[in-house]
């Protein structure tokens, strides 16, 4: 079990090291703010036929952008603080 969960962790370790590199994250908001500001134009309205449709969809995902966001932010500053946190040195 212990050695299950270290490997867990380093493999963890390993994916939010390299999704915190610059460059990584780039691409994906890039494509996520295009999709985005596709959404936001009236051809999706018109595609549904209802407005009010297009309007639920674009807001759906922009709260799922927003969301995703909070929840990287919150990732990437827990993680940079752990490993503040283990990298210090104890107390003597």
């Amino acid at each position: 079990m212990a050695m299950a969960l270290g490997k867990f962790l380093i493999k963890l370790d390993s994916w939010v090291t390299s999704l915190l590199e610059p460059g990584t994250l780039f691409p994906w908001c890039l494509l996520c703010c295009w999709a985005y500001l596709t959404v936001q134009n009236d051809w999706l309205s018109a595609m549904l036929g209802a407005p009010i449709l297009a309007a639920i969809f674009t807001l759906l995902i922009s709260l799922t952008i927003f969301i995703a966001g909070l929840i990287l932010i919150t990732l990437g500053t827990v993680w940079s603080l752990a490993e503040q946190l283990l990298r210090s040195e104890p107390p003597k």
